[in-house]
């Protein structure tokens, strides 16, 4: 059954975009990019959680680039909170979104450190805020089935729901390889992060 998450009402919906580096889209591949770089002790320190905030390594200096959006971070200080940068920085960018919501991008930017000058933070990226009620007029609006494991990589929960076919069945971290849905072949034009118990 679906749980509204915490705000009960607003939730964002993402138009399809290409991913800026395709090659990274798995968080092994930015963690690899990450090995040859033990040079950099703050990539020796945060590899993981960098990975898992989208970046990967260009491998000049300590430049690093969210494989979604292709924003850009370089000059890391031992204090630097990567998910918080992106969200500051990168303020639109759909992968900060579908990991880790909306509230947490909004916090990061009420309490920013830093002020985001990056002319890809005024960008205007196609997010809208959305009634839920609209899209679900009918409990079975949602396919079910018996698993609740994404159908892709058969570890994580499924969380993303397309649009405009409304099939549910991915984690985050595989639905952004995404360009049509898994179930019907259909071209995803927005993806909704989802709760189910």
């Amino acid at each position: 059954e679906l749980v509204q998450p915490i705000d009960n009402v607003t939730y964002v919906v993402e138009k399809r975009r290409k991913i800026a580096f395709p090659h990274y889209s798995t968080l092994a591949s930015r963690l690899d990019s990450f090995n040859n770089e033990s040079h950099y002790d703050y990539f020796t320190k945060n590899k993981q959680v960098l990975a898992e905030a989208g970046f990967y390594s260009t491998g000049y200096s300590d430049s690093t680039v969210c494989y979604y959006c292709g924003g850009g971070v370089r000059d890391w200080e031992e204090d630097d909170d990567p998910w918080q940068l992106h969200s500051v920085w990168f303020k639109l960018c759909p992968f900060v979104y579908l990991m880790k919501g909306k509230q947490y991008a909004d916090k990061c930017l009420l309490s920013k450190k830093v002020l985001p000058d990056s002319p890809q933070s005024e960008k205007k990226d196609g997010f809208q805020s959305i009634d839920l009620r609209m899209f679900f007029e009918d409990e079975n609006t949602i396919e079910e089935d018996d698993s609740s494991q994404c159908a892709i990589c058969l570890t994580s929960k499924r969380e993303i729901l397309f649009f405009p076919c409304k099939h549910f069945g991915t984690c985050v971290e595989c639905s952004l390889r995404l360009e049509k849905c898994i179930t019907c072949r259909a071209p995803i034009t927005g993806m909704l992060k989802i709760f189910l118990v």
